[in-house]
């Protein structure tokens, strides 16, 4: 419901503490909570979805598009219980599995 901007500059705000958190789910699997550390906005806009895809730079990071078509590009994160790690390292683990930002079931309820 956000543009890129806007979360860019939040989780730039809450860096140290409380952090700001990201739930990423692979095909079918069980959704996992992901500590963004570090994320640009890119000067580009595309048609929204909950796709994350990483982008065709060697240097690219994870593209999450916001709700205004804006891009989010996630830099570093850390999946719970592992250290920091940079986009790429995290995208060789997924083995060509189709990764989607989800809201967690509690979430939606409440």
């Amino acid at each position: 419901e956000e543009s890129a901007l806007t979360c860019h500059n939040r989780m730039r705000g809450f860096s140290v503490w409380p952090g700001t958190f990201l739930y990423l789910q692979l095909d079918d699997e069980k959704p996992m909570k992901v500590k963004i550390a570090e994320t640009r906005v890119l000067g580009e806009t595309t048609e929204a979805t909950q796709v994350i895809e990483k982008g065709p730079g060697k240097g690219d990071g994870l593209r999450l598009v916001c709700a205004d078509g804006s891009i989010l590009e996630v830099l570093r994160l850390q999946p719970a219980t592992r250290k920091e790690m940079d986009a790429k390292s995290f995208v060789n683990g997924w083995q060509g599995r189709t990764a989607r930002w989800v809201i967690p079931a509690a979430e939606e309820e409440g």
